[in-house]
């Protein structure tokens, strides 16, 4: 198992949920040297929409022929399209921890370590350099920008030679986040959900030192919201995509697949307007705040 051939860079978006990932997968899909997806991952066997319009099955012409192209198996027992992590035990919780430990010791070590899983690994390795040539293909592009938000993809794909250039961490508010969540889940108790928060930024704040060597960039989802042009032109400068390169008003047609955003042109996508001083009461804003614990002023928010 070596480093992949692709041509473009890869940058990852890590959050948890409701912090803008697809927004800024959306803006950044505009410019002519990105190609980003949305989540960018079909779960199998279940009726998804892309944002072209068409069924992802059985119509889009992108993920019909991507499927083709990575070659799956009808008695694939992944839920995916795409494996996050190398299919090694059954067990999901197994499967991740063993993962993550392969992954740190590779990262350390160096990619011939997924050998002690070679089967599992090269599988993996295979099926997403396999998408990565036919994106290129596709629609020839510098930068793939990856927006699943998964942790473990980015510790595998980095630790085994893929060209992992890069890290947006997007972060939000907690209280924010509880708001959004709330929406969905009432019964979730603030406490619960600042706890969520903070957990889930600590082990992104983890990563970026255990893969001290891929750059961090950290862009608050505030700014995304009230400032997205200037917000995105910061994440491309990370990127290291110059001026010159103008972006699109419109999606170019032929990039327009994104997942996770439902059906439609997502030209002008953009955050939902952070209104937690109204969604949540003065008791539920302080009790986010104190199970966020010391990362809520770590991260620059204030009460």
């Amino acid at each position: 198992m070596g480093a992949s051939s692709r041509g473009a860079s890869l940058y990852f978006i890590l959050a948890p949920a409701y912090h803008g990932g697809g927004a800024l997968s959306a803006q950044a899909n505009l410019h002519p040297n990105i190609l980003s997806l949305g989540n960018g991952n079909p779960v199998r066997n279940e009726e998804q929409i892309c944002s072209c319009g068409e069924n992802v099955s059985n119509f889009c012409p992108f993920w019909t022929k991507a499927r083709e192209a990575i070659q799956t198996e009808i008695d694939d027992p992944l839920i995916t399209l795409l494996p996050q992590s190398p299919y090694i035990l059954p067990g999901q919780k197994a499967n991740k921890a063993v993962n993550g430990i392969l992954a740190l010791i590779a990262n350390e070590l160096g990619p011939k370590c997924w050998k002690i899983v070679y089967e599992q690994g090269e599988r993996f390795f295979g099926m997403h350099d396999k998408f990565l040539t036919f994106c290129q293909e596709w629609y020839p592009h510098k930068v793939f920008l990856d927006a699943e938000r998964s942790n473990l993809k980015f510790m595998a794909m980095a630790s085994m030679g893929f060209p992992a250039r890069g890290v947006i961490h997007l972060i939000r508010d907690p209280r924010g986040y509880a708001a959004a969540l709330k929406k969905y889940y009432p019964e979730s108790t603030a406490e619960k959900l600042g706890m969520e928060w903070a957990a889930a930024h600590t082990r992104i704040r983890r990563l970026q030192s255990a893969f001290s060597k891929v750059p961090f960039l950290t862009i608050r989802y505030e700014d995304l919201m009230e400032n997205p042009k200037d917000t995105t032109k910061k994440v491309m400068d990370f990127m290291g995509l110059n001026d010159e390169d103008e972006v699109a008003r419109t999606m170019d047609p032929h990039k327009n697949h994104m997942l996770g955003l439902g059906g439609g042109d997502h030209t002008l996508t953009q955050p939902g307007g952070d209104n937690w001083r109204e969604a949540l009461s003065a008791e539920d804003q302080e009790r986010v705040v104190r199970a966020a614990g010391v990362l809520f002023s770590e991260l620059g928010y204030k009460s």
